[in-house]
């Protein structure tokens, strides 16, 4: 054989199969993908089915790697004739090595955030034990904190179990009656003053010096407070009215709420800052009031108590646009959870009790022994939308709420 003949067939079987082994080792890869996601689930929930109180996993997959080296060569001696002992002929020694190399790998960054674990946490409980009320009630709470922290609204469902879990109605109630109370005596003190203001205005006096300013400037003080309780009664009036229309009686919007209307509340409270302020336009008088948007929003805080981030916080979260759209999917998927996986779904058992047609199966050895869960061919979709639901949850792309330096915001989203 020719020494070029060699060498060519060396060369075309490395280039030639080289292209192929890396799209079939790329597909390898890739269709691992879905398995690698399903199994991690089904491991965090068979740790929460055999103790609730577990702490769960989690690793994004950011990116991976296939790469696929061929390196070849040939070599051809040769002996002469002359050269040889017996002198007949010649001998040729053709060679041909050839070398592969094969490098698959995942990159993968392990879920370390609290609020991101306590997240799965929730999820993986809610799956385990969909009828727990107090797992709804936490998750409640979480879309409740999500929502006033970055401004974003919960659906109309999840607000009614906010509103009804956390009885804000009586909360507003309460509150009313307690400026009400205000109000009242401080138009009690504000009256005397004012008797008092117009006959010392009556006389010459160092304004200076005399009481008479110390007067005058309390009574301008409060009329200020009242006047910021009166604006504030008639928020919460149309807060306990969104309220209202929300939990217990969506189209008795004009009904009587707390023995009057809103118009009666709105006139009434025109009138009183028409009174304190002297505009002469009672139309006027009252502030535009808030949109529905910041009104819910204000009475989904009044409901949470103390379960809601600080001004701070809560500012610097909403002029993040990154932290925006991952909260925003966070509460759509909290609320999935809330509506679409109330009835079980998972099986869990030992070893011995998975049956052969199952289609995905999590394992681990707690504390009380193996614990194994399992899922049925027609429950595969369940799986797929949870999976779904903890991948939101905690989102590849981790963004920064106080970045040392930098933009706040690096595109997740693709």
């Amino acid at each position: 054989m020719r020494p070029w003949i060699i060498l060519a067939l060396v060369a075309t079987v490395g280039t030639g199969c080289t292209h192929t082994a890396l799209e079939r080792r790329t597909v390898k890869q890739a269709s691992t993908l879905t398995d690698l996601q399903h199994q991690q689930v089904l491991d965090n929930l068979a740790a929460i089915a055999c103790n609730p109180e577990a702490l769960p996993w989690h690793v994004k997959l950011k990116g991976g790697l296939v790469q696929v080296a061929d390196q070849g060569s040939g070599t051809f001696g040769a002996e002469f004739g002359a050269i040889l002992e017996s002198g007949n002929g010649s001998k040729f020694i053709p060679g041909v090595s050839g070398q592969r190399g094969v490098v698959n790998q995942w990159d993968v960054d392990p879920t370390s955030e609290p609020e991101e674990l306590e997240l799965l946490r929730l999820a993986y409980r809610k799956a385990t034990d969909p009828a727990n009320p107090e797992v709804d009630a936490e998750i409640l709470k979480v879309i409740g904190g999500l929502s006033v922290r970055f401004d974003i609204l919960p659906k109309r469902e999840v607000r009614r179990q906010l509103f009804l879990k956390n009885d804000t109605l009586a909360i507003i109630t309460n509150r009313l009656s307690e400026v009400e109370a205000h109000i009242s005596k401080l138009q009690n003190d504000i009256t005397p003053k004012k008797d008092s203001e117009k006959k010392l205005n009556r006389d010459f006096f160092d304004p200076m010096t005399g009481p008479e300013v110390v007067a005058k400037k309390e009574l301008e003080d409060r009329t200020a407070v009242l006047r910021r309780l009166v604006q504030e009664r008639y928020e919460l009036t149309e807060v306990w009215e969104l309220v209202h229309k929300d939990t217990i009686a969506p189209a008795s919007v004009g009904s009587v709420r707390l023995g009057i209307t809103g118009a009666q509340v709105l006139e009434r409270t025109r009138h009183e800052l028409y009174t304190l302020d002297g505009t002469g336009d009672q139309k006027r008088a009252v502030n535009q009031p808030a949109g529905q948007k910041t009104l819910l929003l204000a009475a989904i805080e009044m409901s949470l108590g103390s379960y809601v981030p600080s001004q701070e916080l809560r500012e610097a979260s909403q002029r993040n646009v990154g932290l925006i759209a991952q909260a925003e999917d966070k509460i759509r998927k909290l609320e999935d959870l809330l509506e679409k996986f109330n009835t079980p779904w998972l099986a869990c058992g030992k070893k011995h009790d998975v049956p052969k047609c199952a289609c995905y199966i999590g394992r681990h050895r707690g504390c009380t022994g193996d614990c194994h869960v399992w899922v049925m061919p027609d429950q595969l979709g369940t799986l797929r939308e949870f999976t779904l639901i903890v991948l939101a949850l905690a989102p590849i792309e981790k963004q920064e709420l106080f970045p040392s330096r930098g933009a706040a915001f690096s595109p997740s989203f693709r």
